[in-house]
């Protein structure tokens, strides 16, 4: 009896992580501070990823240890940068090896701040981004919160949602209804137009960059005759997916993640609004989770294509078969995948080019209840050769899908075509009229000669 209380004990932390499921790409996390940072000014944020499943693991700009790879593998599923001012990173942080996570589809979070270093100035060029001029900060003379913006002036600004914040499914509809605000301190930068960037929050009508410890009030950018960065010019938080679904989120404040601005209370701006607290928290989450492919992640359960009537998987078709195409889509919600639900699925069928393309239209759920199936009714062109049948689903915020599956089209047989074609019928008629021409004119010609009086006698003079 003594037994059942201690399995019981051992069963509890296991079903406690099995509630907090981490995302799809592993729940390995590393986190970069800044040297002579405390780890305790974010608190919020590492329990919040505790919470979630995530083990995490501290270390510093230059330190060699723990790498990122071992044996050309991944060590860690997910980065995230809470370094923006360091100016050198061991060898295995370098730009290049960044890239070379991304390319094994690791994803990473970076934050900045008004005193980012070039190495991610440069860095976010490569991903379609501009950074401000250093020591550079986003400020507003209706929105900052002055009991929070030291040392200088109109730093932290009250962002109310949904103002700035873009309606992808990067953010939950919690965050975009939320009555609270969302605090920010840092710097701004430009984005440029990339099919795969897409901006999530940007700055307030009324904030623009300013540098304040600029001489006489002109910033770097005013002097070289650019154009100042303001209000939904200015991005404050981007992100960026790759071509194989791996995910980068660029975020303009490294304080949006600490627990000075989330546990935020009382909050007043100069423009009089007051708040209880902030959206920091909530937001912080959605950023996380759909950089850690927590959401907005999509995937393919099931492709099938046969005959109208039938059910068997063929890589073989005939020209003007009728085909019927399914396939099964499924998302992350929370701990669990459910049926993904959409009306702008298009389905292709190609040979070099698209020779069919049509809407996929929403079924019928599946029976395990996690996918929703989608199906198209087409006839095959006629014309034969290797056919593919292509889902090319991307959009913002939600993995790109992309499903291939190739057949054969053939053409009819020599004993399928039809003994007559109802559309030869005028050629059919032209070739019996001039038979039935020719039978008459030789019935004819014959019938005339030899009734031809002078015929007969010269056949008579020759016997």
């Amino acid at each position: 009896m003594r037994l059942i209380p201690f399995l019981a004990a051992l069963a509890l932390p296991l079903l406690t992580l099995a509630a907090a499921a981490p995302g799809p790409e592993g729940n390995r996390v590393l986190v970069v501070l800044d040297e002579g940072q405390d780890a305790l000014e974010f608190s919020e944020f590492y329990d919040s990823l505790k919470a979630r499943g995530y083990n995490i693991t501290e270390r510093r700009p230059k330190e060699s240890s723990p790498e990122i790879f071992s044996y050309d593998e991944r060590k860690f599923d997910h980065i995230v940068f809470l370094s923006p001012s360091a100016k050198s990173f061991a060898p295995d942080l370098s730009p290049q090896s960044l890239v070379e996570h991304l390319r094994k589809s690791g994803n990473l979070l970076l934050t900045f701040s008004p005193y980012v270093s070039e190495h991610w100035r440069d860095f976010a060029r490569e991903f379609s981004l501009e950074l401000e001029p250093r020591g550079t900060s986003l400020l507003s003379s209706f929105d900052s919160v002055p009991s929070l913006s030291s040392p200088a002036p109109h730093q932290v600004l009250a962002i109310p949602p949904p103002a700035g914040l873009t309606r992808t499914p990067i953010l939950s509809n919690v965050t975009l209804n939320s009555p609270h605000p969302i605090l920010f301190r840092g710097q701004a930068h430009a984005a440029e137009t990339h099919p795969l960037l897409v901006p999530v929050l940007h700055a307030p009508r009324g904030a623009w960059s300013f540098e304040p410890e600029s001489k006489e009030g002109v910033s770097e950018a005013e002097d070289a005759g650019d154009e100042v960065l303001k209000g939904s010019r200015a991005k404050l938080i981007s992100a960026f997916q790759t071509r194989n679904n791996a995910r980068v989120v660029f975020v303009g404040s490294t304080d949006l993640f600490g627990d000075e601005l989330t546990k935020a209370e009382g909050i007043e701006t100069l423009s009089g609004k007051k708040h209880d607290r902030s959206s920091n928290a909530l937001l912080r989450d959605d950023l996380t989770k759909w950089a850690f492919q927590e959401s907005g992640v999509v995937k393919v359960t099931d492709v099938k294509h046969h005959k109208e009537g039938a059910t068997e998987v063929l890589d073989r078709y005939r020209i003007k078969d009728d085909i019927v195409y399914e396939i099964a889509l499924s998302t992350r919600e929370g701990d669990k995948w459910v049926p993904f639900v959409a009306h702008d699925v298009q389905l292709e069928f190609t040979m070099l080019d698209p020779h069919v393309r049509t809407t996929l239209v929403p079924a019928r759920i599946s029976e395990d209840g996690t996918s929703q199936v989608y199906e198209a009714h087409f006839r095959v062109p006629d014309r034969h050769g290797v056919f593919t049948f292509r889902v090319n689903y991307k959009r913002d915020g939600l993995t790109f899908v992309e499903e291939k599956s190739q057949v054969s089209v053939t053409p009819f047989r020599h004993d399928e075509y039809p003994r007559f074609i109802s559309a030869a019928w005028p050629y059919y008629g032209g070739a019996l009229s001039t038979i039935a021409g020719f039978l008459v004119f030789s019935a004819l010609w014959l019938g005339s000669r030899f009734g031809d009086e002078g015929a007969k006698k010269k056949w008579k003079k020759a016997e």
